[in-house]
């Protein structure tokens, strides 16, 4: 047949297909065409562009249909094709893949499934289904490596032949399968860590290993034994505790190891014939690297207690330098509010004694016959009084000997007696902060209630009508100073009632201080002030002054 549309056709094998009068047609330069015999037609099925590897065609030098109608393909210098229907290259198998050469001169199967390939550097066995070349040469009796162009055929009785430029080649596919059906056997022979062969140490039978854990490279050694195919023995092995994939070596039979993290391992090798036969057992060994010393439970644990009581530690002089900075700041306010109450008690107390006494020998003077003189005198006198009064509360606040609460009870003893000396009223006081001499009052907290107390008090008296007596509360619970202020006066309703000047400026001072205030007034009954005070600091804060001066001396003995 002349082809006319498809010039210069180098055919190099003729393939029959499953149809009849249809062939398949390998060529040297033009893919694959597809030749009916019913209307002698050449059709190109297998376009340049297939089977092309860049800029270079591969050229094709026979092939086969297999049962499940996949295409093998031989060529020159392409190694060995598997296509689809659609002949697209779907698989290749090169030198890499374990072929002897990649340039394939004859395919022909045999009885057994295998398929029987010619190449440039002897014949090949390939097991098409695990993907496993089984490969002789002149060193297994061969008398050539050449294998001509599509010189192979299958006798009746299942023997492969080849022709080559020095006589026939005639294989027995049933004997060389019989050769290989068992594995060879694998067997670490070297153990080795820095130089050590530790297997040769410990003997064969016992193959477990602790290792240390050092930057020494550990190398293991192996071998496959195997009478008939002892140079063609490929090997596989796995590190369980690393990884569980097998990973192959080919024919090398060392591993180096330089890093492996510490754990506890397995490793297993295996070794396979050259029809791909693995040893299912192969030969293990097992070793265990342990971990540094910083890696160590212990190491770990004791430098957690180590970083633990440093942190404490520097916390400790942390605290220790904070409380010494505020404890020496607290001490010159004491020494400057001592200096400030003394100065103000010598010096505007005496000078306001004077004028006290002055005054009143002025209005008792047998000279004094002016009573206009005398009312501003005693008007005088009276302002001079108050003022002296309010510098002793003044300088009583100011002085931090009085900082204690157990102090509180009798100078509050003192404010009730000088403010209802002149009136019917009787007073009590119910306290027990004489319990509690540790805990100290502030300034400002001194100075607030002392005022509350002395409004309430003026307010009972302006407002409560006919007070017969008052009574005061001092009591300490659940971190509070609790006061209580009692009279027996009018009351009045506070439902219907608008709070007063005064109540509204002791809510005001409450607030200030932290404190709650709370007012209850029954009419007909009296009227009932409440006062609950913190006195433990807020726990987010690290140093109160409340607490500082606990452990303050002060000057003086007290």
């Amino acid at each position: 047949y002349n082809f006319t549309d498809l010039s210069q056709i180098w055919i190099t094998k003729i393939i029959r297909t499953l149809n009849p009068g249809e062939f398949l047609l390998t060529s040297y330069d033009k893919g694959i065409l597809q030749f009916n015999t019913s209307d002698n037609m050449a059709v190109q099925v297998g376009s340049d562009s297939k089977f092309s590897h860049g800029n270079l065609m591969i050229r094709l030098t026979n092939g086969l249909i297999l049962d499940n109608h996949k295409i093998i393909l031989g060529s020159l210098s392409g190694g060995l094709l598997f296509t689809d229907e659609k002949f697209y290259i779907t698989e290749t198998f090169t030198r890499k893949s374990g072929l002897p050469d990649e340039n394939i001169f004859a395919m022909t199967p045999d009885n057994f499934g295998f398929i029987w390939i010619g190449t440039g550097k002897g014949i090949s066995r390939f097991d098409s289904e695990n993907k496993v070349f089984l490969n002789f040469s002149v060193h297994q009796g061969l008398i050539s490596n050449d294998i001509n162009m599509n010189s192979t055929c299958k006798t009746t009785d299942g023997f492969i032949l080849f022709g080559t430029n020095y006589g026939l080649i005639s294989v027995n596919p049933g004997k060389i399968r019989q050769a290989f059906q068992r594995p060879p056997k694998t067997e670490i022979v070297s153990f080795d860590k820095g130089g050590i062969n530790l297997i040769a140490g410990a003997g064969k039978s016992d193959k477990s290993f602790i290792l240390e854990n050092d930057e020494k490279p550990l190398t293991v050694r192996f071998k496959g034994i195997h009478f008939h195919s002892g140079q063609n023995i490929s090997f596989r092995y796995q590190i369980k505790g690393y990884t569980d994939d097998w990973r192959y070596s080919g024919s090398k039979k060392e591993l180096d190891f330089l890093s492996l993290p510490a754990g506890e391992y397995e490793l297993i090798v295996q070794a396979a014939n050259a029809a791909g036969l693995w040893d299912s057992v192969g030969d293990r060994v097992r070793f265990t690297i342990p971990k540094k010393f910083w890696a160590q439970p212990w190491f770990i644990f004791v430098m957690i207690i180590l970083t633990a009581a440093l942190i404490h530690f520097i916390m400790f002089l942390r605290i220790k330098s904070i409380v010494r900075i505020e404890r020496r700041l607290l001490e010159e306010r004491i020494k400057i509010r001592t200096k400030l109450n003394e100065d103000l008690h010598d010096e505007l107390g005496h000078k306001l004694t004077s004028i006290k006494l002055l005054s009143e020998s002025i209005i008792y003077s047998p000279l004094n016959q002016d009573q206009n003189l005398s009312n501003k005198i005693n008007f005088l006198n009276s302002q001079v009084s108050d003022l002296f009064n309010e510098i002793r509360d003044f300088t009583w606040v100011m002085n931090p000997k009085n900082d204690s609460v157990d102090d509180l009870t009798d100078y509050i003893w003192r404010v009730l007696d000088r403010l209802l000396s002149d009136t019917d009223t009787i007073f009590e006081i119910d306290s027990d902060l004489n319990n509690h001499k540790s805990i100290c009052l502030g300034i400002n907290e001194k100075n607030t209630v002392v005022k509350i107390l002395k409004e309430s008090v003026i307010n009972s008296l302006k407002h409560g009508g006919i007070v017969r007596n008052i009574k005061v509360i001092l009591h300490i619970s659940e971190n509070t100073l609790n006061i209580q202020i009692s009279d027996d006066g009018c009351g009045f309703d506070t439902t219907e009632s608008k709070p007063g000047n005064g109540i509204l400026l002791n809510m005001k001072r409450c607030e200030l201080i932290d404190a709650v205030f709370k007012i209850n007034s029954i009419q007909g009954v009296g009227t009932n002030v409440s006062i609950m005070l913190p006195i433990v600091p807020d726990p987010q804060v690290k140093f109160s002054r409340r607490f500082l001066m606990t452990d303050i001396k002060y000057p003086g003995k007290r």
